[in-house]
């Protein structure tokens, strides 16, 4: 896979994540990363944009080997792309250029990882993992439903992102759900998307274990920051204005393990029939006043 993409602009990575050579041979990658800086369609603070340097620059601090899983998880090969340069003219044009480069990624034989960058981009994505894997089911972790059918003037923002991949014929599942608008709720009344709230998944693991067995054995899976407890994302977009906001309300977004539990594994083992095709993170502000000093993401695929 080139790392340049006809009709997209790239502006040059200095690092890789997790410090890993740019000049490793891209050929023998399994993962390939997807830098986009683009959040227009952003509803308070426009600064998600710096994410994924933030993000690539903090990896850098990585340990490359794995000590709960006991592998170096990296040497499956992960290439790191030159940023993509976002299309400005309007959310939808935008998407297309997502699908376009996640869609080349695909076609190599790679396992894409968009870092954004607001909710607006998986749309794209999604368009793009559906033309590889028509069966596919989407799974995304978001404080907000997204099911919007318009929002501030466009149907292509962060807040109808979920509509618009319902509307493509996916099985969509959105977990850690703790406030939707009076039109989002009414459109899940009436509509076959799973939901699973965050207080649910704080009661009792099964709840979204539940939802995951149901949907099919390729999925794509996009995380929203702002579905995580509050109380140590200060840099996430949505969870800054919230604490605002809730000083007195107690917080119950998903939290996440210091480690992995025997269950954990366990539950490791029996979802292992699933594979995620195409993956993104969304909704990460550096701007937010506390520094991201590290960060693990794991990934485990059959």
């Amino acid at each position: 896979m080139s790392s340049t993409l006809s009709g997209s602009d790239f502006k040059t990575q200095s690092y890789g994540f997790g410090a890993i050579p740019r000049t490793a041979e891209v050929s023998s990658s399994s993962v390939c990363v997807i830098p986009f800086a683009y959040d227009s369609t952003s509803s308070s603070t426009a600064a998600a944009r710096k994410g994924p340097e933030a993000i690539l620059r903090a990896s850098r601090n990585l340990e490359l080997f794995d000590s709960e899983l006991g592998t170096e998880t990296y040497k499956v090969g992960i290439q790191t792309m030159d940023e993509v340069v976002p299309n400005v003219n309007s959310p939808l044009e935008n998407s297309q250029v997502v699908e376009a480069v996640v869609a080349e990624a695909l076609d190599a034989g790679k396992l894409p990882v968009v870092i954004g960058g607001d909710h607006s981009l998986t749309l794209g994505a999604v368009r793009a993992a559906l033309d590889k894997y028509p069966d596919i089911g989407v799974v995304i972790l978001d404080a907000h439903p997204d099911l919007f059918d318009q929002y501030d003037g466009t149907k292509y923002g962060h807040a109808s992102v979920a509509r618009r991949i319902h509307e493509l014929g996916a099985a969509v599942a959105i977990a850690g759900v703790r406030s939707a608008s009076r039109e989002e709720s009414d459109f899940i009344k009436n509509s076959e998307i799973s939901i699973v709230k965050a207080r649910e998944i704080l009661k009792s693991n099964e709840a979204i274990e539940g939802v995951l067995s149901s949907l099919p054995e390729r999925i794509y899976l996009s995380i929203d920051l702002d579905v995580m407890d509050i109380s140590p994302f200060a840099f996430c977009k949505s969870c800054k204005v919230l604490r605002k906001c809730c000083t007195i309300l107690k917080p119950d977004g998903v939290r996440g393990a210091p480690f992995l539990t025997e269950d954990d594994k366990r539950r490791i083992e029996d979802y292992r029939g699933q594979s995620a095709r195409s993956f993104d993170q969304r909704e990460f502000d550096p701007e937010s006043g506390e520094q991201l000093t590290s960060i693990n993401i794991r990934a485990e695929g059959g």
